[in-house]
């Protein structure tokens, strides 16, 4: 590939990353804001376990976004 594709590879990769990231600490905080805090107190938790697949998106998205933008800071670093 040549070096100029690779810097455009890199370049999308990173907002691809960052747009991850920041979708799963959004997906976090919609958590803790509507299972956890606007819930507090209630008799009926169930929205702790329902909305769980919304905390996982994030916790996935996360650590998988910051991954994708250390390979992406490191093939636009490499010539």
């Amino acid at each position: 590939m040549k070096k100029g594709a690779k810097k455009i590879l890199a370049w999308i990769l990173m907002i691809l990353s960052v747009c991850l990231i920041l979708i799963g600490a959004s997906f976090i905080f919609l958590y803790v804001r509507d299972a956890v805090i606007l819930h507090l107190g209630e008799p009926d938790q169930s929205l702790l376990f329902w909305y769980l697949p919304i905390l996982f998106t994030g916790v996935v998205g996360v650590p998988g976004g910051i991954a994708l933008f250390v390979y992406a800071f490191k093939l636009w670093k490499c010539d």
